[in-house]
């Protein structure tokens, strides 16, 4: 979990640059942080003039130790920002994917990310597309079969939702299996992601964000990941899951308003979007990750 400065020890435990553990050794003297520094993505942090970044100068293309001080007494980047031919002069090394142990979870992860978005909160059904079968073939092998099927028809599509072992079983004083893993999982009234899965290991991690991405995500052809959601909660955890994997996510929240089709919206829309690193195992085809983000500087 997260730990904040000042209450860090020597002996303790914290993740490098490599995705690692790797341990605290000694504690510098208290000193104030005066000096604000904001990265292209809008992070702010504060720190000391004499805090040292290892950067990678494009100027002299080599990598540089510099002080905070150092780097705002000197040019951050080339022409205007924001119009052609500007570029920042320093760039951070990339953050490898944080290595967690593999956990025991509740739910399968790629099952568990595919209800959380095409799901019914307090029901343990799915709705989709009648042409997407794979999620749905994904979720029997992982042991929910499904018991009831419902079409939904409107302009231009045709909708299924499908109830795992639901009703039938019930009456027979068999508890359904979905509704126990998501209850297990503490998500059936509450969509979120559990602390759980977000410190589980990475592949554990893609399987969940698959499931995620197979239903309200987007891809597009140049790799470029959009998952889209009207819920805070889960907006955070798939950008806590995907900062974790070390894909560089924003997070971008747009007015109610209303869509194409005319349906008026009562929520802010919130998306997250990133570009892998690393492959997704989706299981639609047209939501393939067919090019990744070269693990580059940032």
């Amino acid at each position: 979990g997260w730990r904040r400065h000042g209450e860090l020890q020597p002996g303790d435990q914290v993740f490098g640059s490599d995705g690692r553990p790797t341990r605290v050794l000694a504690l510098s003297p208290e000193t104030s942080m005066t000096m604000r520094v904001t990265t292209s993505r809008g992070e702010q942090i504060w720190c000391h003039p004499q805090h040292e970044w290892t950067v990678w100068s494009r100027r002299s293309r080599r990598w540089q130790t510099l002080t905070t001080a150092e780097l705002a007494s000197q040019p951050l980047h080339s022409g205007v920002l924001g119009q052609r031919g500007s570029r920042f002069l320093f760039q951070l090394p990339h953050a490898a994917p944080l290595q967690y142990p593999r956990q025991t979870l509740p739910m399968d992860p790629y099952a568990l990310g595919y209800w959380l978005g095409n799901g019914t909160t307090g029901i343990p059904s799915v709705t989709h597309d009648r042409r997407d079968l794979a999620p749905v073939v994904a979720m029997v092998r992982a042991g929910y079969a499904v018991s009831a099927v419902h079409h939904h028809r409107g302009e231009g599509y045709e909708r299924v939702q499908r109830t795992a072992l639901a009703g039938l079983l019930a009456k027979r004083g068999v508890p359904c299996p979905l509704r126990c893993d998501l209850q297990s999982a503490g998500v059936l009234r509450h969509k979120h992601i559990p602390e759980v899965y977000l410190r589980s290991a990475i592949e554990q991690r893609l399987e969940l964000l698959a499931g995620l991405i197979d239903s309200d995500g987007h891809v597009d052809p140049k790799g470029r990941v959009r998952f889209v959601t009207t819920s805070s909660d889960l907006a955070a955890g798939v950008l806590d899951l995907a900062e974790g994997l070390g894909f560089r996510p924003y997070r971008m929240e747009t007015p109610a308003g209303t869509s194409s089709s005319g349906v008026v919206g009562r929520q802010a829309v919130i998306t997250v979007g990133f570009q892998p690193t690393l492959p997704i195992p989706t299981r639609l085809q047209r939501k393939a990750i067919s090019r990744l983000a070269p693990q580059r500087r940032v």
